[in-house]
């Protein structure tokens, strides 16, 4: 059952994925610009590319190629491969001479913004821009994009797994699954261009469903605790936001050892699974530590006082506006607009939310009146999704803070994206509320499931139709 269920995933993967890839023109994706310009640098230099100066530039170097092509995007503001797409005043071909510019880079005096990361993403994105090395750029780049939906298809997979370990019941697991990836926001910020989320949030659901499964395992062998290890490993190389893993790996293996009081054995699997984790990754985080240590937000203002009333009201006063804003860009920020949505779909999207924050007292209410859960574990595997959701959202505003209180920059962490690490654990927080609302309201739960599939696919539609589709092209 479960293979005819990620078959289905796969062939919705492949076409609402091209949908949004062909939708968003090159460039406009986020920072999509200088993570192609990372795996062209590697490609072509066969070298990790290092930033000569900041650690985090504003700018982007570009070999010949990359600068003439995102020249041509910003002139015409249009996608190149888009004639089928029913514009001809608006289309040209791509340039003769566009085969003969240089794609080497100059290795002196280097920027690039994403060379702050690992290489790891880069390494798997050059795969397709190898395979079409003898194309023309865009034809390459597009291929580069398509690849990315491996990454999607991954999620849709875990989260799907991870729900129905939760939930025990498929109807449950596959809405979730179908939610991710209708929301407006994760198909174009994460899996719409070319960007290293794509591999943090498909690792972060392979880890989070792991971790799921260990609490549910009483002898886990030598193999599970090394794979973990490694999964971890690999999750932190896609990006720093990763680091929130290691105390939530931490937290989820000591609580195990003490409810089954075998703490030194949990104390030696994770010995184990932090060792090889931190060999595998440690050597890529001197660079996105210092950067987050030091230079977030730009150099810091010595003269300011940090602790002045008028800098924390600012900074507090900020955080409660990014966080009132995040109740919507979470599910519907599209590229760059995040305010084109009529106001009866944010009044729609706040009221679910609500109705699932309710849901969820009621749960924590049945947990203290010790009422038989819906499945095996299920208390417990709703706390692993709450602890993950605090762990992000303590060291993003933690982050922000920083920014905000040393250098008055109060744009660290606002943006819906930076949630997507846990779309799982917030997908299944969000439908357990709502299911558990529907059961006080006495609706079908069915019902509900339908009606959130219904929605959430007009939803997409909207997006991609009269936002991303409207703005890019007409």
């Amino acid at each position: 059952m479960d293979k005819k269920i990620f078959l289905i995933f796969a062939i919705f993967t492949v076409i609402k994925g091209l949908l949004w890839i062909w939708s968003i023109p090159p460039f406009l994706a986020p920072d999509e610009l200088p993570h192609f310009a990372y795996t062209q640098y590697l490609v072509e230099e066969k070298a990790i590319p290092k930033n000569t100066g900041k650690i985090m530039p504003l700018v982007t170097s570009m070999s010949e190629e990359l600068e003439m092509a995102s020249k041509l995007m910003q002139d015409r503001h249009l996608s190149i491969s888009f004639s089928h797409m029913i514009f001809p005043e608006k289309y040209e071909p791509i340039p003769n001479e566009f085969s003969n510019y240089s794609r080497t880079v100059n290795k002196e005096n280097y920027k690039n913004s994403a060379a702050i990361y690992s290489p790891f993403y880069y390494a798997i994105e050059a795969i397709p821009y190898i395979l079409g090395y003898n194309l023309d750029f865009f034809s390459r780049f597009y291929l580069m994009r398509i690849f990315s939906l491996i990454f999607l298809f991954v999620t849709l997979i875990y989260s799907y797994k991870a729900a129905l370990l939760v939930s025990g019941e498929k109807i449950f697991a596959i809405t979730a699954a179908i939610i991710v990836s209708l929301m407006p926001s994760i198909n174009s910020s994460s899996f719409g261009g070319i960007n290293n989320d794509a591999a943090l949030i498909a690792l972060s659901q392979i880890l989070i469903y792991w971790t799921l499964k260990t609490i549910n395992n009483p002898n886990a062998k030598i193999v599970t605790t090394i794979g973990g290890g490694v999964l971890l490993g690999m999750t932190l190389l896609t990006k720093p936001q990763a680091i929130i893993f290691i105390p939530f790996v931490a937290g989820i293996l000591l609580y195990k050892g003490f409810k089954e009081k075998m703490i030194r054995r949990a104390l030696i699997a994770l010995f184990v699974i932090l060792l090889i984790a931190l060999t595998i990754a440690a050597p890529f985080y001197i660079d996105p530590i210092t950067y987050l240590l030091n230079d977030l937000g730009g150099g810091s203002n010595q003269a300011l006082n940090i602790f002045s009333l008028d800098n924390i009201s600012a900074a507090i006063g900020s955080d409660i506006t990014g966080r009132l804003s995040m109740l919507f860009e979470f599910w519907l920020q599209t590229q760059l607009f995040a305010n084109l949505y009529p106001f009866y779909v944010l009044s729609l999207i706040l009221a679910l939310e609500l109705a699932a924050i309710i849901g969820l007292a009621y749960i924590a209410k049945d947990y203290l009146k010790k009422i038989t859960a819906p499945s095996k574990n299920f208390y417990v595997y709703l706390m692993i999704c709450i602890a993950a959701f605090f762990m992000l959202d303590i060291f993003l505003k933690l982050l922000y803070y920083k920014g905000a209180l040393t250098n008055q920059y109060y744009g660290f962490g606002g943006q819906g994206r930076y949630y997507f690490p846990i779309i799982g654990p917030i997908i299944i927080l969000f439908l357990a509320g709502l299911r558990r609302f529907s059961f006080r309201l006495k609706i079908p739960v069915n019902a509900i499931y339908a009606s959130l599939i219904l929605f959430f696919l007009i939803l997409h539609n909207y997006a991609l139709f009269n936002i991303i589709l409207q703005s890019n092209y007409i």
